[in-house]
């Protein structure tokens, strides 16, 4: 930087002002590391994204995210909160079961690279080992629950439905493949 301010001021060297103008800013960019400031995505690479904004700002935001809406998250958060699995075991305590579900439902309503652990964990502020081990937990806990919400249909039930698809069937006209035996 001296050099070429020296170079300037002297009478040996003939610099214009936008050769100026050039050579300063070849100087920043070698001496800067990055052009962009990496702290302009900051929401989402931090946990106030996650807590924050995905906790009642926005519906849709919400739904975006999590691929719920926030009367759905509350429901499940109501069925899993007290399982066995987010009890504390060991040196450290468990996150909060709402961000462990909302962490989960984040990763199992998306797909290809907004699924992976990786890309989780920048955007809802984890690392990636607990991304894994909250899907893990809240799947566990969806499991143990799931003879509270689906049910297989007795012999009674089973009659009922065929009956209705019969009823619909007579509705609906029947293709029939044409014959290769012409």
């Amino acid at each position: 930087m001296r050099e070429i301010k020296r170079a300037y001021e002297s009478s040996k060297f003939r610099i214009t002002p936008a050769l100026l103008a050039a050579l300063l800013t070849l100087h920043y960019f070698d001496t800067v590391r990055y052009i962009n400031s990496r702290s302009s995505n900051h929401l989402f690479r931090s946990p106030i994204y996650r807590d924050e904004v995905l906790s009642g700002h926005s519906e849709r935001d919400f739904r975006s995210a999590l691929r719920v809406m926030s009367k759905q998250f509350d429901f499940v958060l109501k069925i899993i909160r007290d399982h066995q699995v987010f009890r504390y075991q060991g040196k450290r305590r468990q996150a909060d079961v709402a961000i462990q579900l909302k962490v989960a439902l984040h990763r199992l309503g998306h797909d290809g690279p907004l699924s992976c652990f990786e890309a989780i964990g920048r955007t809802l502020g984890t690392s990636v080992g607990s991304a894994k081990k909250y899907t893990e937990r809240c799947i566990d806990a969806l499991c143990d629950n799931i003879t509270k919400f689906v049910k297989w249909p007795n012999a009674e039930d089973k009659d009922k439905i065929k009956q209705h698809f019969k009823t619909k069937a007579a509705a609906f006209p029947i293709y029939l493949a044409p014959s290769t035996a012409l």
